[in-house]
């Protein structure tokens, strides 16, 4: 099993999209996002390779988490680790969704 490593630019990004959910919906929707976002990450640290690989990015993948977020990572071999780099909206034109 391989442990999950957040960027601080991933994390900051999650904790964001956490608050603005919290703030503009109910809390069941929060932990929603929290079981989400938790069973990807258990199903990456041992399934590293499920989500698509990014063509234009060479060694990062890409995971659809819900409707609204996707999870950037890359595959760190030689520490046994999965890196998460990226959390986005889905909604936003960013240069991952080309």
């Amino acid at each position: 099993m391989y442990q999950v490593i957040w960027s601080d630019e991933a994390e900051e990004a999650y904790e964001q999209t956490w608050y603005y959910v919290l703030q503009n919906w109910s809390m069941n929707t929060v932990f929603k996002l929290e079981e989400e976002v938790q069973n990807l990450l258990e199903r990456l640290s041992v399934h590293h390779r499920i989500c698509q690989p990014l063509d234009e990015y060479p060694g990062l993948r890409k995971c659809v988490i819900n409707k609204h977020n996707s999870l950037i990572y890359r595959i760190d071999d030689a520490e046994q680790a999965i890196r998460i780099m990226a959390f986005i909206d889905n909604r936003m034109n960013h240069s991952f969704f080309n």
